[in-house]
């Protein structure tokens, strides 16, 4: 239509439809500033700490791991140089069956193993370093430090040494070696003997033949270079299993801290020859009148337990087979039964009554008789 003008005017329907669109549109700018955006529309970030950190962690942790290798190796190495000239004077053959020398067992521990020495059957040297190729360990090393250290596991022939056990430990540590070797907690007890350096305890079975092992040379050397020394275990028994009545290889086993410095070195060196003399005189060792008669009274006492828990344990397997039994013996009868025709599970019973009532006659009997 025409205004008076001669300008167009719109119709009303028109007007509306424009007015309720930019309405909605406006309302729908206001809803959409209102609602939070979600993350997946948002723009895309640059940061990547995270993959970055992971990143460095795994570079630190490969690199630590050959560098700790390494050092160990560097370390087990230095030991055997130190150590090698000793060791082949003493024995014949130091060397492992596959011919090395020195033996790497894992990244943190080595091996030596000797034979061909008077009054040994062998020597099992082993050095457990820290964990130093292993990130995680390196850390807690450094809040909880701890000690690389050095292990000889002497072999000696079948009753070439007397039945005693023996160790000598430092005091701190006493309790705790007691608990770990079943052969102590069975038959040592601690001991006064004035010739032991005072930071170290004795625990044995053998008085007489403790203070005869740590007199004279022995004794010097413990007190002047006993500070490496964190144990040394004589015994006839299996250190780890309940005692045993039959006679088993006897073992001197020692274990020192690894030197740290060119006095330690000097230390360790005293140590290790007191080792080898310690073998010669265990075997020249004979029991007193006394220590034989309290380690003879021991062991048959420990004998006597262990074969009353050994019938004990055979009672309860007897026992727990025959319940066992019965259980399957009442099932094949229950299966039976569900088979059988109502007069055939009469007779069943009955039979069953009359071989209860025998088996109750039969105890009884026995019963009177005794």
């Amino acid at each position: 239509t025409q205004s008076t003008w001669g300008v167009g005017v719109a119709p009303h329907d028109d007007v509306v439809r424009v007015d309720a669109h930019k309405m909605k549109s406006k309302l729908d700018a206001k809803k959409s500033a209102a609602e939070p955006v979600p993350a997946w529309k948002l723009p895309e970030q640059s940061s990547f700490v995270i993959e970055y950190t992971l990143l460095a962690f795994i570079a630190a942790y490969i690199v630590n791991f050959f560098v700790g290798k390494r050092r160990n190796r560097q370390i087990a190495e230095a030991w055997f140089a130190r150590n090698r000239q000793a060791l082949e004077a003493k024995f014949s053959r130091v060397a492992h069956s596959s011919g090395e020398p020195m033996e790497r067992v894992h990244y943190n521990r080595f091996s030596v193993y000797a034979t061909g020495a008077p009054k040994l059957v062998s020597l099992t040297i082993t050095l457990n370093l820290l964990s130093r190729h292993d990130l995680f360990s390196v850390v807690y090393n450094a809040v909880f430090p701890s000690d690389d250290t050095v292990s000889y596991d002497f072999a000696l022939h079948v009753g070439s040494v007397e039945r005693f056990v023996f160790a000598l430990v430092p005091k701190r540590r006493a309790a705790a070696v007691r608990k770990e070797l079943a052969d102590l907690d069975a038959f040592a007890a601690t001991v006064s003997i004035d010739t032991a350096p005072e930071s170290m305890a004795v625990l044995t079975d053998a008085k007489d033949a403790a203070e005869a092992l740590l007199s004279g040379d022995t004794a010097v050397a413990l007190q002047n270079y006993g500070s490496l020394l964190m144990l040394l275990h004589v015994t006839d028994q299996s250190p780890l299993a309940p005692p045993a009545t039959a006679s088993i290889q006897p073992m001197m086993h020692a274990v020192l801290r690894l030197p740290g410095s060119d006095d330690d070195a000097k230390a360790e060196a005293f140590n290790v020859k007191m080792f080898f003399f310690l073998v010669d005189r265990l075997c020249a060792l004979r029991l007193s009148a006394r220590d034989a008669a309290r380690v003879t009274a021991a062991r048959e006492a420990a004998a006597s337990k262990a074969a009353k828990v050994a019938a004990e344990q055979a009672r309860e397997l007897a026992a727990q087979r025959r319940i066992e039994k019965e259980r399957e013996e009442a099932a094949r009868r229950k299966a039976a039964l569900a088979r059988m025709t109502p007069e055939q599970q009469r007779r069943a019973e009955e039979k069953l009554e009359r071989a209860e009532e025998r088996k109750n006659l039969k105890r009884m009997r026995r019963v009177v008789k005794m």
